[in-house]
Protein backbone atom coordinates (compact mmCIF):
# COMPACT_ATOMS: atom_id res chain seq x y z
CA UNK A 1 0.00 0.00 0.00
CA UNK A 2 2.84 2.40 0.85
CA UNK A 3 4.50 1.71 -2.52
CA UNK A 4 1.22 2.39 -4.32
CA UNK A 5 0.64 5.71 -2.56
CA UNK A 6 4.25 6.69 -3.21
CA UNK A 7 3.72 5.84 -6.89
CA UNK A 8 0.66 8.06 -6.94
CA UNK A 9 2.61 10.98 -5.50
CA UNK A 10 5.36 10.42 -8.07
CA UNK A 11 2.83 10.52 -10.93
CA UNK A 12 1.50 13.88 -9.77
CA UNK A 13 4.98 15.22 -9.04
CA UNK A 14 5.88 14.47 -12.66
CA UNK A 15 2.55 15.36 -14.21
CA UNK A 16 1.85 18.77 -12.66
CA UNK A 17 4.94 20.44 -14.20
CA UNK A 18 3.90 19.03 -17.58
CA UNK A 19 0.42 20.51 -17.12
CA UNK A 20 1.85 23.91 -16.23
CA UNK A 21 4.19 23.91 -19.24
CA UNK A 22 1.42 22.96 -21.69
CA UNK A 23 -0.90 25.49 -20.07
CA UNK A 24 1.76 28.20 -20.47
CA UNK A 25 1.97 27.31 -24.16
CA UNK A 26 -1.87 27.51 -24.37
CA UNK A 27 -2.13 24.01 -25.84
CA UNK A 28 -5.47 22.14 -25.82
CA UNK A 29 -5.82 19.43 -23.19
CA UNK A 30 -2.89 20.82 -21.17
CA UNK A 31 -3.46 18.83 -17.94
CA UNK A 32 -3.82 15.41 -19.52
CA UNK A 33 -1.35 15.79 -22.41
CA UNK A 34 1.36 17.62 -20.45
CA UNK A 35 1.22 15.04 -17.68
CA UNK A 36 1.12 12.15 -20.17
CA UNK A 37 4.18 13.41 -22.04
CA UNK A 38 6.36 14.00 -18.96
CA UNK A 39 5.40 10.73 -17.24
CA UNK A 40 5.75 8.90 -20.55
CA UNK A 41 9.27 10.17 -21.15
CA UNK A 42 10.35 9.13 -17.66
CA UNK A 43 8.65 5.76 -18.18
CA UNK A 44 10.58 5.15 -21.41
CA UNK A 45 13.83 5.65 -19.49
CA UNK A 46 12.71 3.37 -16.69
CA UNK A 47 12.11 6.13 -14.15
CA UNK A 48 8.73 6.15 -12.53
CA UNK A 49 6.30 4.36 -10.22
CA UNK A 50 6.00 0.60 -10.30
CA UNK A 51 2.48 0.45 -8.85
CA UNK A 52 -0.61 2.61 -8.36
CA UNK A 53 -3.64 2.09 -6.09
CA UNK A 54 -6.40 -0.07 -7.56
CA UNK A 55 -8.97 2.62 -6.75
CA UNK A 56 -7.19 5.31 -8.76
CA UNK A 57 -8.75 4.65 -12.18
CA UNK A 58 -12.35 4.23 -10.84
CA UNK A 59 -12.05 7.54 -8.99
CA UNK A 60 -10.85 9.24 -12.18
CA UNK A 61 -13.86 7.81 -14.02
CA UNK A 62 -16.26 9.21 -11.43
CA UNK A 63 -14.67 12.68 -11.46
CA UNK A 64 -14.58 12.95 -15.26
CA UNK A 65 -18.15 11.64 -15.55
CA UNK A 66 -19.29 14.06 -12.83
CA UNK A 67 -17.95 17.06 -14.75
CA UNK A 68 -19.77 16.00 -17.92
CA UNK A 69 -22.98 15.62 -15.92
CA UNK A 70 -22.54 19.13 -14.52
CA UNK A 71 -22.88 20.45 -18.07
CA UNK A 72 -26.59 19.72 -17.83
CA UNK A 73 -28.57 22.63 -16.40
CA UNK A 74 -32.11 22.69 -15.04
CA UNK A 75 -33.22 24.71 -18.09
CA UNK A 76 -31.53 22.40 -20.60
CA UNK A 77 -34.77 20.47 -21.07
CA UNK A 78 -36.62 23.61 -22.17
CA UNK A 79 -33.78 24.72 -24.42
CA UNK A 80 -33.58 21.33 -26.11
CA UNK A 81 -37.35 20.96 -26.52
CA UNK A 82 -37.36 22.69 -29.89
CA UNK A 83 -34.05 21.12 -30.86
CA UNK A 84 -34.87 17.42 -30.49
CA UNK A 85 -34.70 16.57 -34.23
CA UNK A 86 -31.39 18.43 -34.53
CA UNK A 87 -29.97 16.78 -31.41
CA UNK A 88 -30.93 13.31 -32.66
CA UNK A 89 -29.44 14.05 -36.08
CA UNK A 90 -26.16 15.33 -34.59
CA UNK A 91 -25.86 12.34 -32.25
CA UNK A 92 -26.57 9.72 -34.90
CA UNK A 93 -24.37 11.46 -37.48
CA UNK A 94 -21.29 11.69 -35.31
CA UNK A 95 -21.60 8.18 -33.96
CA UNK A 96 -21.90 6.65 -37.44
CA UNK A 97 -19.32 8.89 -39.10
CA UNK A 98 -16.84 8.37 -36.26
CA UNK A 99 -17.13 4.60 -36.69
CA UNK A 100 -16.60 4.99 -40.44
CA UNK A 101 -13.57 7.24 -39.90
CA UNK A 102 -12.19 4.76 -37.38
CA UNK A 103 -12.41 1.87 -39.81
CA UNK A 104 -10.76 4.05 -42.48
CA UNK A 105 -7.92 4.87 -40.08
CA UNK A 106 -7.60 1.18 -39.23
CA UNK A 107 -7.39 0.29 -42.94
CA UNK A 108 -4.59 2.74 -43.80
CA UNK A 109 -2.44 2.44 -40.64
CA UNK A 110 -0.96 -0.24 -38.41
CA UNK A 111 -3.24 0.74 -35.52
CA UNK A 112 -5.43 -1.90 -33.96
CA UNK A 113 -9.16 -1.48 -34.48
CA UNK A 114 -9.96 -0.32 -30.94
CA UNK A 115 -7.28 2.38 -30.98
CA UNK A 116 -8.34 3.56 -34.43
CA UNK A 117 -12.02 3.80 -33.46
CA UNK A 118 -11.43 5.60 -30.17
CA UNK A 119 -8.82 7.90 -31.69
CA UNK A 120 -11.17 9.00 -34.46
CA UNK A 121 -14.25 9.56 -32.27
CA UNK A 122 -14.81 13.23 -31.32
CA UNK A 123 -15.64 12.47 -27.71
CA UNK A 124 -12.97 14.34 -25.73
CA UNK A 125 -9.39 13.63 -24.73
CA UNK A 126 -10.20 12.54 -21.17
CA UNK A 127 -13.23 10.45 -22.07
CA UNK A 128 -11.62 8.61 -24.97
CA UNK A 129 -8.44 8.13 -22.95
CA UNK A 130 -10.38 6.47 -20.13
CA UNK A 131 -12.24 4.26 -22.59
CA UNK A 132 -8.94 3.27 -24.20
CA UNK A 133 -7.66 2.14 -20.80
CA UNK A 134 -10.89 0.22 -20.17
CA UNK A 135 -10.96 -1.56 -23.53
CA UNK A 136 -7.25 -2.34 -23.83
CA UNK A 137 -6.54 0.12 -26.66
CA UNK A 138 -3.35 2.17 -26.94
CA UNK A 139 -4.38 5.04 -24.67
CA UNK A 140 -1.36 7.22 -25.52
CA UNK A 141 -2.04 7.09 -29.25
CA UNK A 142 -5.75 7.74 -28.65
CA UNK A 143 -4.95 10.82 -26.55
CA UNK A 144 -2.54 12.17 -29.16
CA UNK A 145 -5.04 11.65 -32.00
CA UNK A 146 -7.63 13.51 -29.95
CA UNK A 147 -5.15 16.31 -29.24
CA UNK A 148 -4.33 16.84 -32.93
CA UNK A 149 -8.03 16.71 -33.85
CA UNK A 150 -8.93 19.43 -31.35
CA UNK A 151 -5.92 21.58 -32.25
CA UNK A 152 -6.31 21.43 -36.04
CA UNK A 153 -10.06 22.01 -35.95
CA UNK A 154 -9.69 24.83 -33.42
CA UNK A 155 -7.32 26.57 -35.84
CA UNK A 156 -9.08 25.55 -39.07
CA UNK A 157 -12.71 26.34 -38.28
CA UNK A 158 -12.21 30.05 -37.43
CA UNK A 159 -10.07 30.44 -40.57
CA UNK A 160 -12.24 28.45 -42.98
CA UNK A 161 -15.67 28.94 -41.38
CA UNK A 162 -16.45 32.46 -42.69
CA UNK A 163 -15.48 31.34 -46.20
CA UNK A 164 -17.83 28.37 -45.94
CA UNK A 165 -20.93 30.33 -44.87
CA UNK A 166 -21.88 31.49 -48.43
CA UNK A 167 -21.29 27.96 -49.74
CA UNK A 168 -23.50 26.59 -46.99
CA UNK A 169 -26.33 28.95 -48.00
CA UNK A 170 -26.08 27.87 -51.64
CA UNK A 171 -25.96 24.16 -50.86
CA UNK A 172 -28.84 24.36 -48.38
CA UNK A 173 -30.85 26.30 -50.96
CA UNK A 174 -34.50 27.09 -50.60
CA UNK A 175 -35.15 23.93 -48.64
CA UNK A 176 -33.91 25.57 -45.45
CA UNK A 177 -36.62 26.33 -42.96
CA UNK A 178 -37.31 29.81 -41.72
CA UNK A 179 -35.05 31.12 -39.01
CA UNK A 180 -35.68 30.31 -35.39
CA UNK A 181 -38.76 31.89 -33.86
CA UNK A 182 -38.29 35.26 -32.11
CA UNK A 183 -39.28 33.74 -28.79
CA UNK A 184 -36.64 31.01 -29.00
CA UNK A 185 -34.07 33.50 -30.26
CA UNK A 186 -34.76 35.78 -27.30
CA UNK A 187 -34.46 32.81 -24.96
CA UNK A 188 -31.13 31.86 -26.54
CA UNK A 189 -29.73 35.37 -26.26
CA UNK A 190 -30.79 35.65 -22.62
CA UNK A 191 -29.27 32.27 -21.77
CA UNK A 192 -26.14 32.87 -23.83
CA UNK A 193 -24.75 35.55 -21.56
CA UNK A 194 -24.16 33.43 -18.43
CA UNK A 195 -23.17 30.37 -20.47
CA UNK A 196 -20.60 32.28 -22.51
CA UNK A 197 -19.34 34.05 -19.41
CA UNK A 198 -18.84 30.70 -17.68
CA UNK A 199 -16.91 29.38 -20.67
CA UNK A 200 -14.58 32.37 -20.64
CA UNK A 201 -14.20 32.39 -16.86
CA UNK A 202 -13.30 28.70 -16.62
CA UNK A 203 -11.10 28.93 -19.70
CA UNK A 204 -10.23 25.22 -19.79
CA UNK A 205 -7.98 24.06 -22.59
CA UNK A 206 -9.55 20.67 -22.94
CA UNK A 207 -12.85 19.28 -24.07
CA UNK A 208 -14.19 18.75 -20.59
CA UNK A 209 -14.41 22.08 -18.81
CA UNK A 210 -17.76 22.65 -17.13
CA UNK A 211 -19.74 25.05 -19.29
CA UNK A 212 -22.65 25.93 -17.04
CA UNK A 213 -22.50 28.81 -14.64
CA UNK A 214 -23.40 27.77 -11.09
CA UNK A 215 -27.03 27.76 -10.12
CA UNK A 216 -28.09 30.52 -7.72
CA UNK A 217 -27.83 29.47 -4.13
CA UNK A 218 -30.46 30.13 -1.49
CA UNK A 219 -31.10 33.74 -0.84
CA UNK A 220 -30.33 34.63 -4.44
CA UNK A 221 -26.54 34.36 -4.07
CA UNK A 222 -24.64 32.62 -6.79
CA UNK A 223 -22.35 29.72 -5.90
CA UNK A 224 -18.67 30.48 -6.26
CA UNK A 225 -15.84 28.74 -8.06
CA UNK A 226 -13.23 30.28 -5.73
CA UNK A 227 -11.60 27.92 -3.27
CA UNK A 228 -11.62 30.57 -0.53
CA UNK A 229 -15.42 30.85 -0.69
CA UNK A 230 -16.00 27.10 -0.36
CA UNK A 231 -14.88 26.45 3.19
CA UNK A 232 -18.36 26.30 4.67
CA UNK A 233 -20.87 23.67 5.75
CA UNK A 234 -23.20 24.26 2.81
CA UNK A 235 -20.44 23.62 0.27
CA UNK A 236 -19.39 20.43 2.08
CA UNK A 237 -23.00 19.21 2.09
CA UNK A 238 -23.37 19.84 -1.65
CA UNK A 239 -19.98 18.25 -2.31
CA UNK A 240 -20.93 15.08 -0.45
CA UNK A 241 -24.32 14.97 -2.20
CA UNK A 242 -22.85 15.44 -5.66
CA UNK A 243 -20.16 12.80 -5.24
CA UNK A 244 -22.69 10.43 -3.68
CA UNK A 245 -24.95 10.80 -6.73
CA UNK A 246 -22.01 10.29 -9.11
CA UNK A 247 -20.69 7.29 -7.17
CA UNK A 248 -24.13 5.67 -6.97
CA UNK A 249 -24.54 5.96 -10.73
CA UNK A 250 -21.05 4.59 -11.30
CA UNK A 251 -21.59 1.62 -8.98
CA UNK A 252 -24.95 0.86 -10.56
CA UNK A 253 -23.64 0.62 -14.12
CA UNK A 254 -20.45 -1.14 -13.02
CA UNK A 255 -22.62 -3.60 -11.12
CA UNK A 256 -24.64 -4.53 -14.21
CA UNK A 257 -21.47 -4.86 -16.27
CA UNK A 258 -21.95 -1.79 -18.48
CA UNK A 259 -18.72 -0.99 -20.37
CA UNK A 260 -16.94 2.03 -18.81
CA UNK A 261 -19.76 1.99 -16.27
CA UNK A 262 -17.97 4.27 -13.82
CA UNK A 263 -17.63 7.08 -16.33
CA UNK A 264 -21.06 6.69 -17.93
CA UNK A 265 -22.90 6.05 -14.67
CA UNK A 266 -21.47 9.12 -12.93
CA UNK A 267 -22.26 11.28 -15.96
CA UNK A 268 -25.86 10.09 -16.32
CA UNK A 269 -26.61 10.25 -12.59
CA UNK A 270 -25.34 13.80 -12.12
CA UNK A 271 -26.90 14.93 -15.40
CA UNK A 272 -30.29 13.51 -14.41
CA UNK A 273 -30.05 15.13 -10.98
CA UNK A 274 -29.26 18.50 -12.56
CA UNK A 275 -32.02 18.10 -15.11
CA UNK A 276 -34.62 17.59 -12.37
CA UNK A 277 -33.42 20.57 -10.38
CA UNK A 278 -31.33 18.82 -7.71
CA UNK A 279 -28.71 21.31 -6.61
CA UNK A 280 -25.20 20.00 -7.13
CA UNK A 281 -21.89 21.50 -6.11
CA UNK A 282 -20.09 23.86 -8.49
CA UNK A 283 -16.50 22.64 -8.45
CA UNK A 284 -13.49 24.70 -9.46
CA UNK A 285 -12.08 23.74 -12.83
CA UNK A 286 -8.82 22.93 -10.99
CA UNK A 287 -10.47 19.75 -9.67
CA UNK A 288 -11.08 18.56 -13.23
CA UNK A 289 -7.55 19.56 -14.19
CA UNK A 290 -5.98 17.61 -11.30
CA UNK A 291 -8.02 14.55 -12.28
CA UNK A 292 -6.82 14.95 -15.85
CA UNK A 293 -3.22 15.20 -14.63
CA UNK A 294 -3.74 11.85 -12.93
CA UNK A 295 -5.31 10.37 -16.05
CA UNK A 296 -2.47 11.69 -18.19
CA UNK A 297 0.04 10.11 -15.83
CA UNK A 298 -1.84 6.81 -15.96
CA UNK A 299 -1.71 6.87 -19.76
CA UNK A 300 1.94 7.94 -19.72
CA UNK A 301 2.84 4.77 -17.85
CA UNK A 302 2.00 2.82 -21.02
CA UNK A 303 4.70 4.60 -23.06
CA UNK A 304 7.44 2.52 -24.67
CA UNK A 305 10.46 3.46 -26.78
CA UNK A 306 8.97 1.67 -29.81
CA UNK A 307 5.74 3.65 -29.50
CA UNK A 308 7.60 6.97 -29.48
CA UNK A 309 9.52 5.95 -32.60
CA UNK A 310 6.26 5.22 -34.42
CA UNK A 311 4.75 8.70 -33.94
CA UNK A 312 6.46 10.03 -37.08
CA UNK A 313 4.43 7.63 -39.20
CA UNK A 314 1.20 9.06 -37.77
CA UNK A 315 1.39 12.43 -39.57
CA UNK A 316 -0.48 11.38 -42.71
CA UNK A 317 -3.17 9.41 -40.81
CA UNK A 318 -3.75 12.40 -38.53
CA UNK A 319 -4.18 14.75 -41.51
CA UNK A 320 -6.46 12.23 -43.21
CA UNK A 321 -8.57 11.78 -40.09
CA UNK A 322 -8.91 15.52 -39.48
CA UNK A 323 -9.86 16.15 -43.12
CA UNK A 324 -12.56 13.48 -42.94
CA UNK A 325 -13.93 14.92 -39.68
CA UNK A 326 -13.93 18.49 -41.05
CA UNK A 327 -15.77 17.36 -44.18
CA UNK A 328 -18.30 15.37 -42.13
CA UNK A 329 -18.96 18.36 -39.92
CA UNK A 330 -19.58 20.64 -42.87
CA UNK A 331 -21.95 18.19 -44.56
CA UNK A 332 -23.83 17.85 -41.27
CA UNK A 333 -24.06 21.65 -41.02
CA UNK A 334 -25.92 21.70 -44.37
CA UNK A 335 -28.59 19.35 -43.02
CA UNK A 336 -28.86 21.31 -39.77
CA UNK A 337 -29.29 24.54 -41.73
CA UNK A 338 -32.03 23.01 -43.87
CA UNK A 339 -33.75 21.64 -40.79
CA UNK A 340 -33.59 24.73 -38.60
CA UNK A 341 -32.84 27.79 -40.70
CA UNK A 342 -30.22 28.84 -38.14
CA UNK A 343 -27.48 31.23 -39.20
CA UNK A 344 -24.71 29.49 -41.18
CA UNK A 345 -22.16 30.36 -38.49
CA UNK A 346 -24.25 28.62 -35.82
CA UNK A 347 -24.68 25.54 -38.01
CA UNK A 348 -20.97 25.23 -38.86
CA UNK A 349 -19.81 25.77 -35.28
CA UNK A 350 -22.47 23.44 -33.84
CA UNK A 351 -21.43 20.55 -36.03
CA UNK A 352 -17.63 20.78 -36.14
CA UNK A 353 -15.70 18.14 -34.23
CA UNK A 354 -13.75 20.62 -32.13
CA UNK A 355 -13.46 20.97 -28.37
CA UNK A 356 -16.69 21.97 -26.65
CA UNK A 357 -15.18 24.67 -24.44
CA UNK A 358 -13.04 26.28 -27.11
CA UNK A 359 -15.69 26.30 -29.83
CA UNK A 360 -18.35 27.50 -27.39
CA UNK A 361 -16.13 30.34 -26.23
CA UNK A 362 -15.49 31.68 -29.76
CA UNK A 363 -18.99 31.05 -31.14
CA UNK A 364 -20.27 34.57 -30.55
CA UNK A 365 -17.13 36.15 -32.01
CA UNK A 366 -17.62 34.13 -35.19
CA UNK A 367 -21.29 35.08 -35.55
CA UNK A 368 -22.88 31.98 -34.00
CA UNK A 369 -25.36 31.52 -31.17
CA UNK A 370 -23.25 30.32 -28.21
CA UNK A 371 -26.16 28.55 -26.50
CA UNK A 372 -27.22 26.52 -29.53
CA UNK A 373 -23.58 25.75 -30.33
CA UNK A 374 -22.81 24.66 -26.77
CA UNK A 375 -25.95 22.57 -26.38
CA UNK A 376 -25.32 20.59 -29.55
CA UNK A 377 -21.73 19.92 -28.53
CA UNK A 378 -22.95 18.75 -25.12
CA UNK A 379 -25.42 16.41 -26.88
CA UNK A 380 -22.59 15.09 -29.06
CA UNK A 381 -20.32 14.44 -26.10
CA UNK A 382 -22.95 12.82 -23.87
CA UNK A 383 -24.35 10.62 -26.65
CA UNK A 384 -20.88 9.39 -27.65
CA UNK A 385 -19.81 8.68 -24.06
CA UNK A 386 -23.08 6.84 -23.40
CA UNK A 387 -23.49 4.84 -26.61
CA UNK A 388 -19.91 4.04 -27.64
CA UNK A 389 -19.05 1.78 -24.66
CA UNK A 390 -22.23 -0.23 -25.26
CA UNK A 391 -21.34 -0.58 -28.95
CA UNK A 392 -17.82 -1.69 -28.04
CA UNK A 393 -19.25 -4.22 -25.63
CA UNK A 394 -21.39 -5.67 -28.42
CA UNK A 395 -18.67 -5.60 -31.08
CA UNK A 396 -15.76 -6.83 -28.98
CA UNK A 397 -17.61 -8.71 -26.28
CA UNK A 398 -16.02 -6.73 -23.44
Amino acid sequence: MTAQLTGLLIVFAMGIPGWLIFNRLKLPGAPILGSMLVVGIFQVYGIGPTALPDWFKPVLQVVVGLFIGLRVRPDTRQQLRGMVPVALLVSAWWLSSALAAGYLLYAVTDLDIKTALLGSTPGGISEMGLMALSFGADAAVVALLQFFRVTIILVGVPLLGPKLYPLLRRLAGKGARAATSPALAAQSIAAAMPAAAAELELGGNGETASYASPAPARGGKRASNRWSDMLNARFVMLLVRTFAIATAGALLLEGVGFPSGGLVGAMLAVGAARLFGVECVSLPSDVRSVAQVGLGGLIGLSFTAAMLQSFGSMVLPILLLTTVLLFNGFVLSIFVHRLTGWAPATCVLSTCAGGLTNIGAVAEDLGGDPVQVTLLHVVRLISIVTVLPALFGIIFGS
